[in-house]
């Protein structure tokens, strides 16, 4: 990817649930909308296809394989990435392949999930696996924010981001790699399954003045702030 442009996201956790498409779709939804950059999203889940839950302009790795097969995951996004600024990759619940081969070049890792010791175990195993084990080549240092999603209490977000945040830092000292660290947050809400029924944009909902709208787009904006801030702070603005 020598002619490499557009600034790779990577949306990933090994735990299924935790809102990594919703993610994807929200956060391009509003660099595209606010930042006036070419976003797309694009889905390596073989055999899930994100389009239908999308406003955003999205490529499924799918779709491309079905005209090509023998195209590579790599391959298609070098042959997409002129054609953006931002390029949020959606992954599927697992280690996959296709993420394998495209992981070195990801500048910027979200890494969303919810409340539960199950999925806090889950979650710092597989970072532990994607940052430790020698499959991103030539990086020591590692851009992840971390996004404590549909979460129902307030009183719990400092403590559970200072838990991710430790264990994060332990693993840097342990393995003598470099994180830099963002963290954001997203309350539950049933205005997400509208988004998806309807395929469309909190902003599109907004439109339409309803009050449940609004409120849940302001904090999708805090949302967007947060990782937009950190993003320019370790990256640099596009």
């Amino acid at each position: 990817m020598s002619n490499k442009l557009a600034t790779l996201i990577a949306v990933t956790n090994l735990k299924g649930g935790v809102g990594k498409s919703t993610i994807s779709s929200i956060l391009a939804s509003k660099f595209n909308a606010k930042e006036d950059k070419k976003t797309c999203v694009f889905n390596i889940a073989k055999g899930q296809s994100a389009e239908t839950i999308n406003e955003v302009e999205t490529i499924d790795y799918s779709s491309l394989l079905s005209i090509d097969r023998t195209i590579s995951a790599s391959e298609a996004l070098a042959s997409i990435m002129e054609n953006y600024d931002y390029i949020f990759v959606d992954t599927a619940g697992d280690l996959s392949e296709e993420l394998i081969e495209i992981i070195s070049y990801i500048d910027y890792f979200i890494v969303p999930f919810d409340r539960g010791k199950r999925v806090f175990e889950d979650t710092i195993t597989y970072l532990k696996s994607i940052f430790t084990s020698g499959i991103i080549e030539d990086k020591e240092e590692h851009n992840i924010c971390l996004i404590f999603n549909k979460y129902n209490n307030k009183a719990d977000v400092d403590e559970v981001k200072d838990k991710y945040i430790n264990e994060l830092n332990l693993i840097a000292l342990e393995n003598s790699v470099k994180f830099n660290i963002g963290f954001s947050k997203l309350s539950n809400s049933d205005v997400v399954e509208t988004m998806e029924d309807k395929k469309a944009s909190i902003d599109t909902l907004s439109a339409t003045n309803a009050v449940a709208y609004r409120i849940f787009n302001k904090k999708i904006d805090d949302l967007y702030l947060d990782v937009k801030t950190h993003l320019e702070s370790v990256i640099g603005e596009k």
